[in-house]
């Protein structure tokens, strides 16, 4: 990002350029503004670009079945992707979508952005920011208006939004209803959370409100927090027999950031209650149980969906006789397309010079790629060494003890350390009872702690205690490639503060009323 324009636009002293794009302001206050996201926009026009790929690729194999079937049809063109940036401030996502999503020749592969703001100075600021960016007046379209009526108001087949980009302050809960209503069927939504407080904990309350499901406070939050976000997309979606399909769904610095494609079909939603769980969480100890809410049984004809049974837990913790809180329901099926984040990859490396931030999002990306994505949440050896008070192990040594015994093991791109596995978590208790009989506790601890009462019990299997010559490999290769957890570039790196003006005040005001402090989760 650099700080000059090349261009001087009179009466607007300021302006800030981002790759492709330059907005001009009279002051800082003006509008709201958060360099900082780059990386967010970044990557939304990587994930765009592939998803434009990958509906004309479906859109020319439904062609060429239409074809195969009667050789004397017409084939169809398709339709340039309409596009929603529904809470733009300034217009700058929207700049760079139009000037960047272009073909090999320069050719824009959108057919038209309309860019929305409620607010007044944003929508002039939008206008001038279009026009001085030479955007067509039929490409990029400036709007005035709220989000959600504009979404409301594209409900109708025939006016849907093929693309939806919602990048709130805060939490995009009260956006999602309408969000789902007006993307086209197998149209791309694009949504951004960065209210993480309330999705890891501080403010259960507030979760359940915004997300209707209880959030769990640990290492695991943020993962945590991507999947309450598509659970919530998801039954917003069911409530008008449509479904998400997860693309790419991360944890970045302060925000989750989700992309999925939307679907009708009344037969796909009744399997949804298998896609969502219930988290069972250890006060003692923090192992975790999940109890899906439904369950699907093939058949011949269509699938059999019935109710769970559950809870998958004792009243008490098999582990360490603690007992349980009970949180979610979140999403537990995977929350990325391998394929597609594939070409997502494939595309910020292949055009670095086009992405300001292309170090960190491949960083985040690879280890993204990397991840176990059938297990949802997971353990970090920190965590629970803690817990044992033990020295804590080398990641590799705890990943090659449960590969040799046959599961699966990575890390996680939210959380350094992480142990994501299909592993049974009294397997990962084994390994730690067979590490501290070689490491041992110099601690002493009461008999009715949670450490006590784990590692009075021998382990059902013995793990073998070292690194294997698969990890060594990996670490030896993860030397040659881009840092996966960079330090923040510099002071301040956050969401910054909220530019406050008319209509966005008495909102924030509205529901800043009556806000209180949360205790912290005590233990039962």
């Amino acid at each position: 990002m650099s700080s000059s324009s090349p261009k001087v636009v009179e009466g607007f002293p300021h302006s800030v350029t981002e790759n492709s794009a330059t907005i001009y302001y009279r002051d800082k206050n003006e509008v709201f503004y958060n360099p900082v996201q780059e990386s967010n926009r970044d990557l939304s026009i990587c994930v765009m670009k592939n998803f434009i790929a990958l509906r004309q690729k479906e859109w020319d194999e439904k062609q060429n079945k239409r074809i195969a079937k009667n050789p004397d049809a017409t084939p169809y063109p398709l339709r340039k992707p309409r596009v929603l940036e529904a809470l733009s401030a300034t217009g700058l996502r929207s700049i760079r979508f139009c000037k960047e999503i272009v073909s090999e020749t320069g050719e824009p592969l959108l057919g038209s952005v309309l860019v929305n703001d409620l607010e007044q100075a944003a929508y002039e600021s939008i206008q001038r920011n279009l026009e001085h960016n030479d955007v067509p007046k039929d490409l990029g379209i400036a709007n005035l208006g709220d989000a959600t009526q504009v979404m409301y108001n594209h409900r109708d087949k025939d006016n849907q939004f093929d693309i939806i980009d919602l990048d709130p302050y805060g939490s995009a809960g009260i956006f999602l209803d309408g969000a789902v209503q007006s993307v086209s069927d197998g149209g791309l939504l694009s949504v951004t959370c960065t209210d993480l407080k309330v999705l890891c904990g501080n403010h259960p309350e507030v979760c359940f409100s915004k997300y209707g499901a209880m959030p769990l406070r640990g290492k695991m939050s943020h993962e945590m927090a991507v999947r309450l976000v598509l659970k919530t997309l998801e039954a917003h979606a069911n409530l008008y027999k449509r479904h998400i399909v997860p693309l790419v769904s991360m944890y970045i610095d302060f925000y989750v950031r989700v992309f999925v494609r939307v679907f009708t079909s009344p037969a796909t939603v009744k399997e949804a209650p298998a896609k969502i769980s219930h988290v069972f969480q250890c006060t003692g100890c923090t192992s975790l149980h999940f109890n899906p809410i439904g369950k699907v049984t093939p058949t011949k004809d269509t699938p059999k969906i019935s109710v769970s049974l559950g809870p998958p837990v004792g009243s008490h913790c098999a582990e360490c006789g603690s007992r349980f809180r009970m949180g979610g329901p979140i999403w537990t099926h995977p929350t990325v397309n391998e394929d597609f984040l594939k070409g997502v990859l494939a595309e910020m490396e292949g055009h670095k010079e086009k992405y300001g931030h292309h170090k960190r999002m491949i960083g985040k990306l690879k280890s993204l790629q990397d991840e176990l994505h059938t297990a949802p949440l997971f353990h970090t050896c920190g965590e629970i060494a803690n817990v044992l008070h033990c020295t804590t192990p080398a990641t590799a040594v705890v990943t090659s003890a449960l590969k040799k015994k046959g599961y699966q093991v990575t890390a996680s791109h939210s959380e350094p350390g992480a142990i994501k596995t299909d592993a049974p978590v009294s397997l990962i208790w084994d390994f730690f009872r067979c590490w501290v009989k070689q490491n041992p506790v110099t601690r002493k601890m009461a008999d009715d702690s949670p450490a006590a009462r784990i590692l009075s019990k021998e382990p059902k299997e013995i793990l073998e205690l070292g690194v294997d010559e698969e990890e060594k490999e990996k670490k030896k290769k993860r030397k040659t490639e881009p840092g996966r957890f960079l330090p923040n570039p510099r002071e301040g790196w956050g969401p910054g503060s909220r530019a406050h003006c008319g209509k966005k005040r008495k909102i924030d005001e509205e529901e800043g009323k009556g806000k209180e402090e949360s205790a912290p989760m005590e233990e039962e």
